[in-house]
């Protein structure tokens, strides 16, 4: 079965340019280590060495020069987090920085990996909500992983909250308002998520980017529902 090796064009053109700049740096190298030999040898001078020390030597010098040129090339202008930069800031039109390029790297890995997430749906959001929800499904893609070994029984456990406090916050923190907040406020946050994650957006993507917006949308019209609740119950008094 054929692997797609480029995901896209950013990923194409970094694998060109850096195969391209491993062959000259290498060249330039070796180039550098055959100067004396090739100078010896017009000059007619002999040194008594054999010839086959002088490649020996010279085949050590590229292959320490190709490994070079890779370290050089990844540590410099050819950072392997390059493309996916490139890709969320040209492509997704996403404002994110070198370092969280590197975070989200992995949604944008080789098809045959099973890695690789357009996210062009994002393109449709206000780009002042493009980043949170890229980070969001990042976050999402991640949960999906092994969950991390639980801790030691002698580390001590958090303080009980009271569920009702507990359950008032969390839908507090899914709608982005503050605790108490007015139900012009909350009517205003709930609009603008679901602006944000309405399946109807994303009805045309991918699977999972599909299930992530049914995800959230639920999880926003319960967090309003719930804090509508709330608020009706404290007027009511």
């Amino acid at each position: 079965m054929a692997r797609i090796r480029y995901t896209h064009a950013f990923d194409f053109f970094y694998q060109l340019a850096f195969t391209v700049g491993r062959l000259v740096v290498t060249a330039c190298i070796i180039a550098e280590f055959n100067a004396p030999y090739t100078a010896i040898t017009a000059a007619g001078v002999r040194v008594g060495i054999p010839d086959w020390i002088f490649n020996v030597v010279g085949i050590a010098g590229a292959i320490g020069a190709f490994i070079g040129s890779n370290f050089l090339l990844t540590k410099t202008i050819l950072n392997p987090n390059l493309p996916t930069y490139l890709y969320i800031r040209c492509s997704l039109l996403t404002p994110v920085t070198w370092k969280e390029a590197e975070q989200v790297g992995f949604l944008f890995k080789s098809v045959a990996e099973g890695g690789w997430h357009p996210l062009t749906e994002l393109r449709k959001l206000p780009k002042d909500l493009r980043r949170e929800t890229l980070f969001e499904f990042a976050d999402l893609i991640m949960r999906r992983c092994p969950p991390p070994p639980k801790l030691p029984p002698q580390q001590p456990q958090p303080p009980r909250i009271d569920p009702a406090v507990e359950r008032y916050n969390a839908c507090c923190t899914v709608l982005g308002v503050p605790p108490n907040a007015s139900l012009e406020t909350i009517k205003s946050a709930y609009r603008t998520k679901m602006k944000q994650y309405h399946p109807d957006i994303f009805a045309s993507s991918k699977p999972e980017f599909q299930l992530f917006a049914e995800e959230k949308s639920k999880l926003i019209n319960n967090a309003y529902a719930y804090l509508v609740g709330s608020y009706a119950g404290r007027s009511a008094f």
